[in-house]
């Protein structure tokens, strides 16, 4: 929770140091209340690391995960990664893990070049793709992310708010808000306008 919450702290008030793991540790130490001494950062630094690694190498997902992109596939839609660093890792996992290729394009700040809070990482991951604007959609969990870039570039927007929390950026509302991938789905179905018999 505190590392989601320095992290969140760096996307808005520091942009600029969104891929400085180091200031990254020296804020969570603050926040801890710790002196902040060079071991200590070195040591959370490598433990850090590590943990991103796992979390790639081997993840855990969501119960729909793997129904949804199925659909989404078996729909003859395009389907695109957008994360932040290790984007092609990250790809690569989940492909294994369902031993299927289905993702046509893997965009991350790797890259792009581009913070994932910044609108043009997607304007760029448009360009890449030959996207238009207009029938894209941006699906993620995360606002400051998923949503508000997104929607600075034309895109239409579905956040994920599996737990129902509260959005306080009401200058950029989702266009759907929705429990689960499922009920995404449902969304993609509306605006794409797929008959569940034909494609499903």
């Amino acid at each position: 929770m505190f590392l989601n919450k320095i992290h969140r702290e760096v996307h808005n008030s520091y942009p600029d140091q969104h891929d400085d793991l180091r200031f990254h540790i020296k804020l969570l130490l603050k926040t801890l209340g710790r002196k902040i001494n060079l071991n200590d950062v070195v040591t959370f630094e490598k433990a850090l690391i590590k943990a991103e690694e796992e979390c790639w190498k081997n993840a855990s997902y969501f119960n729909d995960t793997f129904n949804f992109i199925k659909k989404v596939k078996n729909s003859g839609l395009i389907l695109c990664m957008t994360t932040g660093p290790n984007s092609k890792e990250k790809a690569q996992a989940l492909e294994t893990k369902i031993s299927m290729k289905f993702f046509d394009y893997v965009f991350g700040e790797d890259n792009l070049g581009f913070i994932k809070s910044d609108s043009n990482y997607y304007k760029k991951a448009i360009i890449i793709s030959g996207a238009d604007p207009k029938f894209t959609v941006s699906i993620g969990d995360t606002i400051s992310t998923d949503v508000i870039p997104a929607k600075e570039v034309g895109l239409k927007t579905i956040w994920v708010n599996r737990k129902t929390i509260t959005n306080k950026n009401h200058e950029s509302e989702p266009d759907y808000e929705v429990r689960n991938l499922n009920e995404a789905f449902e969304c993609i179905q509306y605006l794409f306008n797929i008959n569940p018999k034909d494609k499903l």
